[in-house]
Protein backbone atom coordinates (compact mmCIF):
# COMPACT_ATOMS: atom_id res chain seq x y z
CA UNK A 1 0.00 0.00 0.00
CA UNK A 2 1.29 3.45 -0.90
CA UNK A 3 2.84 5.19 2.10
CA UNK A 4 0.80 8.14 3.43
CA UNK A 5 3.91 10.17 4.21
CA UNK A 6 5.10 9.82 0.60
CA UNK A 7 1.63 10.77 -0.63
CA UNK A 8 1.95 14.02 1.28
CA UNK A 9 5.59 14.76 0.45
CA UNK A 10 5.16 14.13 -3.29
CA UNK A 11 1.62 15.55 -3.36
CA UNK A 12 0.24 12.48 -5.11
CA UNK A 13 -3.30 13.83 -5.25
CA UNK A 14 -2.99 16.74 -7.70
CA UNK A 15 -3.87 15.03 -10.99
CA UNK A 16 -6.09 12.26 -9.68
CA UNK A 17 -7.51 12.95 -6.24
CA UNK A 18 -8.82 10.59 -3.59
CA UNK A 19 -12.49 9.92 -2.89
CA UNK A 20 -14.30 9.48 0.39
CA UNK A 21 -16.22 6.26 1.01
CA UNK A 22 -19.54 7.43 -0.44
CA UNK A 23 -17.86 8.86 -3.53
CA UNK A 24 -15.86 5.66 -4.05
CA UNK A 25 -18.98 3.49 -3.78
CA UNK A 26 -20.78 5.61 -6.38
CA UNK A 27 -17.67 5.59 -8.57
CA UNK A 28 -17.63 1.79 -8.45
CA UNK A 29 -21.38 1.39 -9.02
CA UNK A 30 -21.16 3.56 -12.15
CA UNK A 31 -18.69 0.96 -13.43
CA UNK A 32 -20.81 -2.09 -12.49
CA UNK A 33 -18.67 -2.91 -9.48
CA UNK A 34 -21.47 -3.25 -6.94
CA UNK A 35 -20.16 -2.76 -3.42
CA UNK A 36 -21.64 -1.52 -0.15
CA UNK A 37 -20.21 0.30 2.83
CA UNK A 38 -20.58 -2.82 4.98
CA UNK A 39 -18.70 -4.90 2.40
CA UNK A 40 -15.83 -2.41 2.34
CA UNK A 41 -15.74 -2.57 6.13
CA UNK A 42 -15.69 -6.38 6.08
CA UNK A 43 -12.90 -6.45 3.49
CA UNK A 44 -10.83 -4.21 5.74
CA UNK A 45 -11.63 -6.31 8.80
CA UNK A 46 -10.41 -9.44 6.98
CA UNK A 47 -7.24 -7.54 5.93
CA UNK A 48 -8.06 -8.00 2.26
CA UNK A 49 -8.70 -4.45 1.06
CA UNK A 50 -7.84 -1.16 2.79
CA UNK A 51 -8.56 2.51 2.15
CA UNK A 52 -5.54 4.56 1.07
CA UNK A 53 -5.81 6.88 4.08
CA UNK A 54 -8.01 7.78 7.01
CA UNK A 55 -8.56 11.20 8.57
CA UNK A 56 -9.87 12.21 11.98
CA UNK A 57 -11.55 15.60 11.95
CA UNK A 58 -10.67 17.74 14.97
CA UNK A 59 -13.47 18.73 17.30
CA UNK A 60 -13.79 22.52 17.47
CA UNK A 61 -16.12 25.22 18.74
CA UNK A 62 -17.86 27.61 16.39
CA UNK A 63 -18.81 31.16 17.40
CA UNK A 64 -22.45 31.83 16.58
CA UNK A 65 -25.23 34.29 17.18
CA UNK A 66 -28.26 32.32 18.38
CA UNK A 67 -31.99 33.00 18.79
CA UNK A 68 -34.36 31.65 21.44
CA UNK A 69 -35.33 28.56 19.44
CA UNK A 70 -31.73 27.45 19.61
CA UNK A 71 -31.09 27.93 15.91
CA UNK A 72 -28.14 30.09 14.98
CA UNK A 73 -28.48 32.76 12.35
CA UNK A 74 -24.88 33.77 11.87
CA UNK A 75 -21.44 32.22 12.23
CA UNK A 76 -18.39 34.19 13.32
CA UNK A 77 -15.85 31.47 12.61
CA UNK A 78 -14.04 29.04 14.88
CA UNK A 79 -13.00 29.88 18.39
CA UNK A 80 -9.23 30.06 18.54
CA UNK A 81 -7.15 28.95 21.48
CA UNK A 82 -7.04 31.67 24.16
CA UNK A 83 -9.68 33.77 22.39
CA UNK A 84 -12.43 35.36 24.52
CA UNK A 85 -16.01 35.14 23.26
CA UNK A 86 -19.14 36.17 25.15
CA UNK A 87 -21.59 34.84 22.62
CA UNK A 88 -22.98 31.39 21.93
CA UNK A 89 -20.74 28.45 21.01
CA UNK A 90 -21.51 25.38 18.98
CA UNK A 91 -19.60 22.08 19.01
CA UNK A 92 -18.63 20.93 15.51
CA UNK A 93 -15.75 19.40 13.56
CA UNK A 94 -13.02 20.98 11.49
CA UNK A 95 -12.55 20.28 7.80
CA UNK A 96 -9.81 18.49 5.90
CA UNK A 97 -8.74 18.80 2.30
CA UNK A 98 -5.89 17.41 0.26
CA UNK A 99 -3.22 20.10 0.22
CA UNK A 100 0.35 19.56 1.33
CA UNK A 101 0.34 21.98 4.26
CA UNK A 102 -3.02 20.80 5.62
CA UNK A 103 -2.19 17.12 5.14
CA UNK A 104 1.20 17.61 6.83
CA UNK A 105 -0.40 19.20 9.90
CA UNK A 106 -2.93 16.39 10.19
CA UNK A 107 -0.24 13.72 9.69
CA UNK A 108 2.09 15.24 12.32
CA UNK A 109 -0.83 15.44 14.75
CA UNK A 110 -1.58 11.73 14.21
CA UNK A 111 -4.92 12.57 12.59
CA UNK A 112 -4.02 11.28 9.11
CA UNK A 113 -2.82 7.70 8.75
CA UNK A 114 -2.91 4.49 6.78
CA UNK A 115 -5.54 2.05 8.10
CA UNK A 116 -3.30 -0.84 7.12
CA UNK A 117 -0.86 0.12 9.86
CA UNK A 118 -3.43 0.08 12.68
CA UNK A 119 -5.78 -2.38 14.32
CA UNK A 120 -9.25 -2.62 12.84
CA UNK A 121 -11.91 -0.38 14.37
CA UNK A 122 -15.61 -0.83 13.65
CA UNK A 123 -16.87 1.82 11.26
CA UNK A 124 -19.94 2.69 13.31
CA UNK A 125 -17.56 4.48 15.72
CA UNK A 126 -16.64 6.92 12.94
CA UNK A 127 -19.95 8.78 13.22
CA UNK A 128 -20.86 11.25 15.95
CA UNK A 129 -24.56 10.57 16.55
CA UNK A 130 -24.99 13.66 18.75
CA UNK A 131 -23.57 16.15 16.27
CA UNK A 132 -24.60 14.10 13.22
CA UNK A 133 -21.14 14.35 11.76
CA UNK A 134 -18.64 11.89 10.28
CA UNK A 135 -15.68 12.49 12.55
CA UNK A 136 -13.43 9.87 10.92
CA UNK A 137 -13.33 9.66 7.14
CA UNK A 138 -11.75 7.09 4.80
CA UNK A 139 -10.24 7.89 1.40
CA UNK A 140 -9.80 5.64 -1.63
CA UNK A 141 -7.98 6.02 -4.93
CA UNK A 142 -9.96 5.47 -8.16
CA UNK A 143 -7.19 3.09 -9.20
CA UNK A 144 -8.26 0.71 -6.40
CA UNK A 145 -11.30 -0.26 -8.43
CA UNK A 146 -9.09 -2.71 -10.34
CA UNK A 147 -8.32 -4.59 -7.10
CA UNK A 148 -11.89 -4.33 -5.84
CA UNK A 149 -13.36 -5.66 -9.09
CA UNK A 150 -11.12 -8.71 -8.76
CA UNK A 151 -12.25 -9.27 -5.16
CA UNK A 152 -15.95 -8.90 -5.93
CA UNK A 153 -15.75 -11.36 -8.82
CA UNK A 154 -13.77 -13.82 -6.65
CA UNK A 155 -15.65 -13.59 -3.37
CA UNK A 156 -19.25 -13.07 -4.39
CA UNK A 157 -21.48 -15.97 -5.40
CA UNK A 158 -25.04 -15.98 -6.68
CA UNK A 159 -27.61 -18.48 -5.37
CA UNK A 160 -30.94 -19.04 -7.11
CA UNK A 161 -33.94 -20.21 -5.09
CA UNK A 162 -35.05 -22.25 -8.10
CA UNK A 163 -31.81 -24.23 -7.99
CA UNK A 164 -32.19 -24.99 -4.28
CA UNK A 165 -35.93 -25.67 -4.15
CA UNK A 166 -35.72 -29.40 -4.99
CA UNK A 167 -32.98 -30.09 -2.40
CA UNK A 168 -33.72 -31.83 0.92
CA UNK A 169 -32.11 -30.64 4.15
CA UNK A 170 -29.23 -33.10 3.92
CA UNK A 171 -28.32 -31.90 0.43
CA UNK A 172 -28.61 -28.25 1.50
CA UNK A 173 -26.25 -28.87 4.43
CA UNK A 174 -23.82 -30.58 2.10
CA UNK A 175 -23.84 -27.61 -0.27
CA UNK A 176 -23.50 -25.22 2.66
CA UNK A 177 -20.36 -27.05 3.84
CA UNK A 178 -18.96 -26.89 0.31
CA UNK A 179 -19.62 -23.13 0.16
CA UNK A 180 -17.96 -22.65 3.56
CA UNK A 181 -14.82 -24.46 2.39
CA UNK A 182 -14.85 -22.54 -0.88
CA UNK A 183 -15.18 -19.25 1.03
CA UNK A 184 -12.10 -20.00 3.12
CA UNK A 185 -10.11 -20.85 0.03
CA UNK A 186 -11.27 -17.69 -1.79
CA UNK A 187 -10.36 -15.57 1.23
CA UNK A 188 -6.85 -17.08 1.34
CA UNK A 189 -6.47 -16.43 -2.37
CA UNK A 190 -7.53 -12.81 -1.83
CA UNK A 191 -4.98 -12.36 0.94
CA UNK A 192 -2.22 -13.84 -1.19
CA UNK A 193 -3.07 -11.55 -4.11
CA UNK A 194 -3.35 -8.39 -2.00
CA UNK A 195 0.30 -7.39 -2.18
CA UNK A 196 0.39 -7.72 -5.99
CA UNK A 197 -2.65 -5.49 -6.42
CA UNK A 198 -1.42 -2.97 -3.86
CA UNK A 199 1.83 -2.59 -5.80
CA UNK A 200 -0.15 -1.79 -8.95
CA UNK A 201 -2.24 0.80 -7.11
CA UNK A 202 0.91 2.25 -5.52
CA UNK A 203 2.53 2.57 -8.94
CA UNK A 204 -0.50 4.29 -10.48
CA UNK A 205 -0.90 6.73 -7.60
CA UNK A 206 2.83 7.53 -7.63
CA UNK A 207 3.04 8.25 -11.37
CA UNK A 208 -0.41 9.85 -11.74
CA UNK A 209 0.81 13.48 -11.63
CA UNK A 210 3.09 12.75 -14.59
CA UNK A 211 1.01 10.47 -16.82
CA UNK A 212 -2.67 10.63 -15.84
CA UNK A 213 -3.44 13.67 -18.01
CA UNK A 214 -1.99 11.85 -21.04
CA UNK A 215 -4.74 9.26 -20.66
CA UNK A 216 -7.50 11.87 -20.57
CA UNK A 217 -7.97 12.72 -24.21
CA UNK A 218 -8.73 11.56 -27.73
CA UNK A 219 -5.21 10.74 -28.99
CA UNK A 220 -4.88 14.30 -30.30
CA UNK A 221 -5.64 16.45 -27.26
CA UNK A 222 -5.50 15.98 -23.50
CA UNK A 223 -7.54 17.47 -20.68
CA UNK A 224 -5.71 18.84 -17.65
CA UNK A 225 -7.83 19.12 -14.51
CA UNK A 226 -6.12 19.68 -11.18
CA UNK A 227 -6.88 19.59 -7.48
CA UNK A 228 -8.67 22.87 -6.74
CA UNK A 229 -5.95 23.78 -4.22
CA UNK A 230 -3.26 23.67 -6.92
CA UNK A 231 -4.23 26.39 -9.38
CA UNK A 232 -0.63 27.56 -9.70
CA UNK A 233 0.80 24.08 -10.18
CA UNK A 234 2.29 23.77 -13.67
CA UNK A 235 2.21 20.34 -15.24
CA UNK A 236 4.75 21.20 -17.95
CA UNK A 237 7.28 22.29 -15.33
CA UNK A 238 6.58 19.13 -13.36
CA UNK A 239 7.25 17.01 -16.45
CA UNK A 240 10.62 18.68 -17.03
CA UNK A 241 11.71 17.80 -13.52
CA UNK A 242 10.29 14.27 -13.59
CA UNK A 243 12.83 11.50 -12.94
CA UNK A 244 11.45 8.05 -13.82
CA UNK A 245 14.44 6.17 -12.38
CA UNK A 246 14.12 7.95 -9.06
CA UNK A 247 10.39 7.17 -9.02
CA UNK A 248 11.06 3.49 -9.73
CA UNK A 249 13.44 3.43 -6.79
CA UNK A 250 10.77 4.92 -4.51
CA UNK A 251 8.32 2.25 -5.61
CA UNK A 252 10.83 -0.51 -4.91
CA UNK A 253 9.83 -2.33 -8.09
CA UNK A 254 11.91 -4.05 -10.72
CA UNK A 255 11.47 -3.35 -14.41
CA UNK A 256 10.02 -6.81 -14.83
CA UNK A 257 7.41 -6.11 -12.14
CA UNK A 258 6.38 -2.94 -13.97
CA UNK A 259 6.12 -4.90 -17.21
CA UNK A 260 4.10 -7.64 -15.53
CA UNK A 261 1.74 -5.06 -14.02
CA UNK A 262 1.14 -3.56 -17.45
CA UNK A 263 0.36 -6.94 -19.00
CA UNK A 264 -2.01 -7.85 -16.17
CA UNK A 265 -4.02 -4.64 -16.42
CA UNK A 266 -4.13 -4.79 -20.22
CA UNK A 267 -5.48 -8.32 -20.21
CA UNK A 268 -7.91 -7.51 -17.39
CA UNK A 269 -9.26 -4.43 -19.17
CA UNK A 270 -9.85 -6.25 -22.46
CA UNK A 271 -11.52 -9.18 -20.72
CA UNK A 272 -14.24 -6.95 -19.27
CA UNK A 273 -14.58 -4.39 -22.05
CA UNK A 274 -17.74 -4.94 -24.14
CA UNK A 275 -16.24 -2.54 -26.70
CA UNK A 276 -12.81 -4.17 -26.89
CA UNK A 277 -13.18 -4.96 -30.60
CA UNK A 278 -13.62 -1.22 -31.24
CA UNK A 279 -10.81 -0.09 -28.92
CA UNK A 280 -8.82 1.59 -31.72
CA UNK A 281 -11.79 3.71 -32.75
CA UNK A 282 -12.98 4.50 -29.22
CA UNK A 283 -9.56 5.98 -28.40
CA UNK A 284 -10.33 8.80 -30.84
CA UNK A 285 -13.68 9.60 -29.21
CA UNK A 286 -13.75 12.78 -27.13
CA UNK A 287 -13.11 12.42 -23.41
CA UNK A 288 -16.51 13.86 -22.51
CA UNK A 289 -18.26 11.25 -24.64
CA UNK A 290 -16.13 8.42 -23.23
CA UNK A 291 -17.14 9.51 -19.73
CA UNK A 292 -20.74 8.85 -20.76
CA UNK A 293 -20.01 5.15 -21.15
CA UNK A 294 -21.89 2.87 -18.80
CA UNK A 295 -21.04 -0.11 -16.63
CA UNK A 296 -18.24 -2.39 -17.75
CA UNK A 297 -17.37 -0.15 -20.69
CA UNK A 298 -16.72 2.74 -18.28
CA UNK A 299 -14.74 0.42 -15.99
CA UNK A 300 -12.60 -0.63 -18.95
CA UNK A 301 -11.99 3.06 -19.75
CA UNK A 302 -10.64 3.53 -16.21
CA UNK A 303 -8.43 0.46 -16.49
CA UNK A 304 -7.15 1.57 -19.89
CA UNK A 305 -6.01 4.79 -18.20
CA UNK A 306 -4.01 2.73 -15.70
CA UNK A 307 -2.61 0.59 -18.51
CA UNK A 308 -1.46 3.60 -20.51
CA UNK A 309 0.12 5.29 -17.48
CA UNK A 310 2.27 2.24 -16.76
CA UNK A 311 3.07 1.78 -20.46
CA UNK A 312 4.33 5.36 -20.69
CA UNK A 313 6.28 4.98 -17.44
CA UNK A 314 8.01 1.87 -18.77
CA UNK A 315 8.84 3.66 -22.02
CA UNK A 316 10.52 6.50 -20.13
CA UNK A 317 12.43 4.00 -18.00
CA UNK A 318 13.71 1.80 -20.82
CA UNK A 319 12.95 3.41 -24.18
CA UNK A 320 10.96 0.27 -25.03
CA UNK A 321 7.37 0.50 -26.25
CA UNK A 322 5.06 -1.99 -24.60
CA UNK A 323 2.08 -3.14 -26.63
CA UNK A 324 -1.23 -1.29 -26.15
CA UNK A 325 -4.44 -3.31 -25.67
CA UNK A 326 -5.09 -3.60 -29.42
CA UNK A 327 -1.58 -4.69 -30.40
CA UNK A 328 0.64 -7.70 -29.82
CA UNK A 329 4.16 -8.97 -30.43
CA UNK A 330 3.37 -9.68 -34.09
CA UNK A 331 2.92 -5.94 -34.73
CA UNK A 332 -0.17 -6.75 -36.74
CA UNK A 333 -1.43 -3.17 -36.82
CA UNK A 334 1.79 -1.82 -38.30
CA UNK A 335 1.79 -4.61 -40.87
CA UNK A 336 -1.91 -4.18 -41.66
CA UNK A 337 -2.30 -0.41 -41.85
CA UNK A 338 1.16 0.33 -43.20
CA UNK A 339 4.51 1.60 -42.02
CA UNK A 340 4.33 4.89 -40.11
CA UNK A 341 0.52 5.05 -40.09
CA UNK A 342 0.19 4.52 -36.33
CA UNK A 343 2.49 7.49 -35.69
CA UNK A 344 0.25 9.82 -37.67
CA UNK A 345 -3.07 10.38 -35.90
CA UNK A 346 -4.61 12.01 -38.97
CA UNK A 347 -3.68 9.21 -41.36
CA UNK A 348 -4.59 6.50 -38.84
CA UNK A 349 -7.99 8.04 -38.09
CA UNK A 350 -8.65 8.43 -41.80
CA UNK A 351 -8.14 4.71 -42.37
CA UNK A 352 -10.10 3.75 -39.25
CA UNK A 353 -13.13 5.82 -40.23
CA UNK A 354 -12.98 4.26 -43.68
CA UNK A 355 -12.89 0.84 -42.06
CA UNK A 356 -16.02 1.57 -40.01
CA UNK A 357 -17.73 3.53 -42.82
CA UNK A 358 -17.71 6.66 -40.67
CA UNK A 359 -15.60 8.95 -42.84
CA UNK A 360 -17.85 11.87 -43.88
CA UNK A 361 -15.59 12.77 -46.79
CA UNK A 362 -17.54 12.29 -50.06
CA UNK A 363 -16.66 9.40 -52.35
CA UNK A 364 -17.36 11.59 -55.35
CA UNK A 365 -17.62 15.34 -55.91
CA UNK A 366 -19.76 16.37 -58.87
CA UNK A 367 -18.55 19.73 -60.19
CA UNK A 368 -21.07 21.54 -62.41
CA UNK A 369 -20.69 24.84 -64.16
CA UNK A 370 -23.55 26.90 -62.82
CA UNK A 371 -26.36 27.33 -60.36
CA UNK A 372 -28.89 25.70 -62.70
CA UNK A 373 -27.14 22.32 -62.64
CA UNK A 374 -26.27 22.74 -58.96
CA UNK A 375 -29.98 22.94 -58.05
CA UNK A 376 -31.24 20.51 -60.70
CA UNK A 377 -29.08 17.40 -60.26
CA UNK A 378 -30.08 16.60 -56.64
CA UNK A 379 -33.79 17.05 -57.45
CA UNK A 380 -33.69 14.82 -60.50
CA UNK A 381 -31.59 12.24 -58.64
CA UNK A 382 -34.25 12.03 -55.90
CA UNK A 383 -36.97 11.68 -58.53
CA UNK A 384 -35.02 8.76 -60.04
CA UNK A 385 -34.73 7.08 -56.64
CA UNK A 386 -31.17 8.20 -55.90
CA UNK A 387 -29.96 10.29 -52.97
CA UNK A 388 -26.66 12.00 -53.76
CA UNK A 389 -25.64 12.41 -50.08
CA UNK A 390 -26.56 8.79 -49.25
CA UNK A 391 -24.47 7.66 -52.22
CA UNK A 392 -21.52 9.65 -50.90
CA UNK A 393 -21.83 12.33 -53.58
CA UNK A 394 -21.35 16.04 -52.94
CA UNK A 395 -22.14 18.62 -55.60
CA UNK A 396 -20.14 21.80 -56.15
CA UNK A 397 -20.67 24.64 -58.61
CA UNK A 398 -18.02 26.60 -60.50
CA UNK A 399 -20.49 29.49 -60.94
CA UNK A 400 -18.91 30.27 -64.27
CA UNK A 401 -15.76 28.65 -65.60
CA UNK A 402 -13.80 31.90 -65.19
CA UNK A 403 -13.77 31.33 -61.44
CA UNK A 404 -11.37 28.42 -61.92
CA UNK A 405 -9.05 29.97 -64.48
CA UNK A 406 -5.50 30.42 -63.34
CA UNK A 407 -3.41 33.57 -63.61
CA UNK A 408 -1.45 34.53 -66.73
CA UNK A 409 -3.50 32.32 -69.02
CA UNK A 410 -3.04 29.15 -66.98
CA UNK A 411 -6.51 27.86 -67.80
CA UNK A 412 -8.04 25.52 -65.24
CA UNK A 413 -5.13 25.92 -62.81
CA UNK A 414 -7.28 26.20 -59.69
CA UNK A 415 -9.61 23.45 -60.85
CA UNK A 416 -6.63 21.16 -61.49
CA UNK A 417 -5.32 21.71 -57.97
CA UNK A 418 -8.78 21.08 -56.55
CA UNK A 419 -9.08 17.78 -58.44
CA UNK A 420 -5.52 16.72 -57.61
CA UNK A 421 -6.07 17.32 -53.89
CA UNK A 422 -9.26 15.27 -53.69
CA UNK A 423 -8.00 12.49 -55.93
CA UNK A 424 -5.13 12.01 -53.49
CA UNK A 425 -7.76 11.68 -50.76
CA UNK A 426 -9.53 8.95 -52.77
CA UNK A 427 -12.47 11.17 -53.73
CA UNK A 428 -13.36 11.17 -57.41
CA UNK A 429 -13.95 14.63 -58.88
CA UNK A 430 -16.35 14.40 -61.81
CA UNK A 431 -16.58 17.63 -63.85
CA UNK A 432 -19.47 18.52 -66.19
CA UNK A 433 -19.03 21.61 -68.38
CA UNK A 434 -21.00 23.37 -71.10
CA UNK A 435 -19.36 22.98 -74.51
CA UNK A 436 -18.70 26.64 -75.16
CA UNK A 437 -15.93 29.18 -74.85
CA UNK A 438 -12.72 27.75 -73.35
CA UNK A 439 -14.26 24.58 -71.92
CA UNK A 440 -12.62 22.31 -74.49
CA UNK A 441 -9.24 23.93 -73.88
CA UNK A 442 -9.64 23.56 -70.14
CA UNK A 443 -10.58 19.89 -70.50
CA UNK A 444 -7.47 19.23 -72.58
CA UNK A 445 -5.32 21.14 -70.11
CA UNK A 446 -6.69 19.13 -67.17
CA UNK A 447 -5.90 15.85 -68.89
CA UNK A 448 -2.30 16.97 -69.55
CA UNK A 449 -1.60 18.36 -66.06
CA UNK A 450 0.62 16.24 -63.85
CA UNK A 451 -0.06 15.75 -60.16
CA UNK A 452 1.96 17.96 -57.84
CA UNK A 453 2.48 14.98 -55.51
CA UNK A 454 5.74 13.47 -56.65
CA UNK A 455 5.44 10.18 -54.77
CA UNK A 456 2.77 9.07 -57.25
CA UNK A 457 3.66 9.93 -60.88
CA UNK A 458 0.16 10.38 -62.31
CA UNK A 459 -1.89 12.97 -64.13
CA UNK A 460 -4.48 14.82 -62.07
CA UNK A 461 -7.47 13.09 -63.64
CA UNK A 462 -8.81 10.62 -66.20
CA UNK A 463 -10.63 11.53 -69.44
CA UNK A 464 -13.83 9.82 -68.25
CA UNK A 465 -14.03 12.20 -65.26
CA UNK A 466 -14.32 15.39 -67.39
CA UNK A 467 -17.52 15.52 -69.43
CA UNK A 468 -18.70 18.18 -71.88
CA UNK A 469 -22.32 18.46 -72.98
CA UNK A 470 -22.80 18.46 -76.75
CA UNK A 471 -24.03 22.01 -76.26
CA UNK A 472 -25.13 22.83 -72.71
CA UNK A 473 -27.35 21.59 -69.87
CA UNK A 474 -30.58 23.05 -71.28
CA UNK A 475 -30.16 22.09 -74.94
CA UNK A 476 -28.86 18.57 -74.22
CA UNK A 477 -31.66 17.63 -71.84
CA UNK A 478 -34.80 19.44 -72.99
CA UNK A 479 -36.71 19.75 -76.27
CA UNK A 480 -37.45 22.96 -78.13
CA UNK A 481 -41.09 22.71 -77.06
CA UNK A 482 -40.18 22.22 -73.38
CA UNK A 483 -37.82 25.18 -73.46
CA UNK A 484 -40.37 27.44 -75.18
CA UNK A 485 -43.08 26.54 -72.62
CA UNK A 486 -40.70 27.30 -69.73
CA UNK A 487 -39.56 30.60 -71.28
CA UNK A 488 -43.18 31.69 -71.77
CA UNK A 489 -44.01 30.78 -68.17
CA UNK A 490 -41.03 32.81 -67.07
CA UNK A 491 -42.26 35.96 -68.81
CA UNK A 492 -45.93 35.15 -68.15
CA UNK A 493 -46.77 35.47 -71.85
CA UNK A 494 -48.49 32.61 -73.70
CA UNK A 495 -46.95 31.59 -77.04
CA UNK A 496 -44.64 34.61 -77.12
CA UNK A 497 -41.60 32.38 -77.67
CA UNK A 498 -42.17 29.54 -80.09
CA UNK A 499 -40.33 26.20 -80.40
CA UNK A 500 -38.97 27.36 -83.75
CA UNK A 501 -37.36 30.36 -82.02
CA UNK A 502 -35.68 27.99 -79.61
CA UNK A 503 -34.53 25.77 -82.46
CA UNK A 504 -32.81 28.73 -84.10
CA UNK A 505 -31.00 29.36 -80.81
CA UNK A 506 -29.94 25.72 -80.76
CA UNK A 507 -28.48 26.07 -84.26
CA UNK A 508 -26.37 29.12 -83.44
CA UNK A 509 -25.21 27.88 -80.01
CA UNK A 510 -21.53 28.48 -79.42
CA UNK A 511 -21.19 31.17 -82.09
CA UNK A 512 -22.34 34.27 -80.28
CA UNK A 513 -22.97 34.68 -76.54
CA UNK A 514 -25.94 32.98 -74.89
CA UNK A 515 -28.61 32.57 -77.58
CA UNK A 516 -31.46 31.77 -75.15
CA UNK A 517 -30.70 34.87 -73.10
CA UNK A 518 -30.51 36.96 -76.27
CA UNK A 519 -33.85 35.56 -77.48
CA UNK A 520 -35.51 36.24 -74.15
CA UNK A 521 -34.16 39.81 -74.09
CA UNK A 522 -35.30 40.41 -77.65
CA UNK A 523 -38.82 39.11 -77.00
CA UNK A 524 -39.46 40.51 -73.51
CA UNK A 525 -36.89 43.20 -72.87
CA UNK A 526 -35.94 41.33 -69.68
CA UNK A 527 -32.86 39.49 -68.53
CA UNK A 528 -33.05 35.69 -68.43
CA UNK A 529 -32.63 33.98 -65.03
CA UNK A 530 -31.12 30.59 -65.83
CA UNK A 531 -31.79 29.18 -62.31
CA UNK A 532 -35.49 30.07 -62.58
CA UNK A 533 -35.63 28.60 -66.07
CA UNK A 534 -33.99 25.40 -64.81
CA UNK A 535 -36.44 25.23 -61.89
CA UNK A 536 -39.43 25.35 -64.27
CA UNK A 537 -37.88 22.73 -66.54
CA UNK A 538 -36.98 20.39 -63.67
CA UNK A 539 -40.37 20.71 -61.95
CA UNK A 540 -42.14 19.81 -65.22
CA UNK A 541 -39.75 16.90 -65.78
CA UNK A 542 -40.35 15.55 -62.26
CA UNK A 543 -44.11 15.72 -62.78
CA UNK A 544 -43.69 13.78 -66.01
CA UNK A 545 -41.58 11.16 -64.22
CA UNK A 546 -44.40 10.62 -61.73
CA UNK A 547 -46.90 9.97 -64.50
CA UNK A 548 -44.76 8.23 -67.11
CA UNK A 549 -41.96 5.68 -67.11
CA UNK A 550 -38.37 6.80 -67.19
CA UNK A 551 -37.80 5.04 -70.50
CA UNK A 552 -40.39 7.25 -72.17
CA UNK A 553 -38.53 10.42 -71.24
CA UNK A 554 -34.88 9.32 -71.16
CA UNK A 555 -32.42 12.25 -70.85
CA UNK A 556 -28.66 12.58 -70.89
CA UNK A 557 -28.64 13.80 -67.32
CA UNK A 558 -30.28 10.51 -66.27
CA UNK A 559 -27.33 8.64 -67.74
CA UNK A 560 -24.90 10.97 -65.96
CA UNK A 561 -26.64 10.45 -62.61
CA UNK A 562 -26.51 6.68 -63.09
CA UNK A 563 -22.86 6.90 -64.05
CA UNK A 564 -21.68 9.02 -61.12
CA UNK A 565 -23.78 7.00 -58.66
CA UNK A 566 -22.10 3.82 -59.88
CA UNK A 567 -18.66 5.45 -59.69
CA UNK A 568 -19.31 6.53 -56.11
CA UNK A 569 -20.59 3.09 -55.15
CA UNK A 570 -17.51 1.37 -56.58
CA UNK A 571 -15.08 3.85 -55.02
CA UNK A 572 -14.21 1.72 -52.00
CA UNK A 573 -12.34 3.77 -49.44
CA UNK A 574 -8.94 2.30 -48.46
CA UNK A 575 -8.42 0.96 -44.95
CA UNK A 576 -4.70 0.38 -45.38
CA UNK A 577 -1.87 2.50 -46.71
CA UNK A 578 -1.04 -0.25 -49.20
CA UNK A 579 -4.54 -0.16 -50.69
CA UNK A 580 -4.40 3.61 -50.96
CA UNK A 581 -1.07 3.46 -52.81
CA UNK A 582 -2.33 0.70 -55.10
CA UNK A 583 -5.34 2.85 -56.05
CA UNK A 584 -3.12 5.87 -56.69
CA UNK A 585 -0.72 3.87 -58.84
CA UNK A 586 -3.44 1.93 -60.66
CA UNK A 587 -4.59 4.78 -62.88
CA UNK A 588 -7.93 5.00 -61.12
CA UNK A 589 -7.53 8.72 -60.42
CA UNK A 590 -5.20 9.59 -63.27
CA UNK A 591 -3.02 7.73 -65.68
CA UNK A 592 0.63 7.30 -64.77
CA UNK A 593 3.37 9.19 -66.58
CA UNK A 594 7.08 8.53 -66.84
Amino acid sequence: MVDVQRIIEDELFIACGFMDTAQFINFCKDRSVQVTRSELELLEKEKIFYPIARVEHPKVKEKICAIKSGKFIQSFGLLREGEEWNGELKDTYGHFWWAKDIATDFYNAGMLWSPKGRLFVAWDTFYDTELHWTKIESFYSPFQIYHLNYLISLLRISISALDWAPYDLEHVNKEARFIAEWSKKATRTSLEARERFEKIVDACVTISNRYYFLTQGDRRTITITKNSNYHNWNWDDFCWEWNPQETLQKLGLSLQEVKNAHREIKVGARSIDPLCDWYSLVQFVSLDEKKRLKGKALLAHTLYSMEKMIRLFYRDLTGEQLFPPDEDSYHWKEKFYGEGVLDSEIEYLELLTNQYHLNPRPKLILVVEGESEYESFPKIARALGHSLPSSGIMIESLYGIAEFSGRKGELGGKLARFIDHYHRLQTIVYVILDNEGRSGTIRDRLLKTKSKYRDVPRYVTNPEYVFLWDKNFEFDNFTDEELSIALNLLCECKDLIKPSDVNQCREVFGKKGNPLANLFKEKTGLGLSKPKLAQLLINKLIDDLKNRSRECIERKMFQKIDEITKLAFENYQPITKGTWLKNQMGGYFGKLHS
